[in-house]
């Protein structure tokens, strides 16, 4: 990540569970941003929220919360 706000949020990502309803907003409204960056997964689909990361709305491609703290727009197949 090139700023500290990205540092900052990026920490934060895989801590999601425990922050407050009001801190999860905003996180996910990170993360999504980061997410959007990577684009759609390979099959066309968006990323939904589930715990412990993201799955593709096809249920074939999973995203971590650790994956997405790194910002590099890796993923797994499943």
């Amino acid at each position: 990540f090139t700023n500290l706000h990205d540092v900052e949020m990026a920490s934060r990502q895989t801590k999601y569970d425990t922050l407050s309803p009001a801190e999860q907003q905003k996180q996910e409204a990170w993360a999504q941003q980061k997410i959007r960056a990577t684009g759609v997964c390979p099959a066309g689909f968006h990323w939904i929220r589930v715990p412990g990361g993201y799955n593709c709305a096809a249920g074939a491609h999973w995203m971590s919360d650790e994956l997405v703290a790194e910002g590099r727009g890796r993923f797994y197949g499943i």
